[in-house]
């Protein structure tokens, strides 16, 4: 009598177990694209909080790639285009400083993007020449992109130069429905 019990239960642990691996499997990845709002930063993290200063972000997102498009808060107020390929690929993009004299210090920007779980999270490697020195300073800056809400997502932003964490929330807005 005690065995059908046992391989009862064990057989509805298995169905359990297949039935959560497929859910897990099965979760959509959430589209981000919409107009977003984004309150201020928590702490300022210099080229990462570039696109959390109260400006309009544009994000379109396909099944490949999404991109992120606004208008810098930096002096030349020119409009940035960043996209990254979804699959983990490596994407250049260049650097929203606008026109600069040939002399003058421009960096070299890699970017990732991955998923963990339904958080997306990209990862930018800035590469800036020194022209006096020669030296290429490297910062890496990784942003976690998660929903709160439909209408309302958190950007947690790490730079190894600092200790803390940045935080802004970004709302959906009315018209910004993909």
């Amino acid at each position: 009598m005690r065995e059908p019990l046992v391989r009862r239960a064990v057989g509805l642990v298995g169905v359990v177990v297949v039935t959560a691996t497929a859910f897990v499997a099965a979760q959509e990845k959430p589209n981000f694209s919409g107009i977003w709002t984004g309150a201020r930063a928590t702490r300022e993290l210099g080229p990462a909080q570039h696109w959390a200063q109260g400006q309009p972000v544009t994000i379109t997102q396909d099944a490949d790639s999404i991109t992120f498009a606004y208008v810098s808060n930096g002096r030349s107020h020119s409009a940035v285009r960043l996209s990254y390929r979804l699959d983990g690929t490596p994407t250049t993009n260049t650097s929203p400083q606008g026109p600069l004299p040939p002399q003058a210090r421009r960096s070299q920007i890699t970017s990732t993007a991955k998923w963990e779980g339904t958080d997306l999270v990209l990862i930018t490697v800035y590469e800036t020449p020194n022209p006096a020195t020669g030296v290429v300073d490297r910062e890496e800056v990784r942003e976690r992109l998660t929903f709160e809400t439909p209408a309302r997502f958190r950007l947690e932003t790490s730079q190894a130069r600092y200790a803390a964490t940045s935080l802004a929330h970004f709302t959906r807005q009315a018209d910004g429905r993909p």
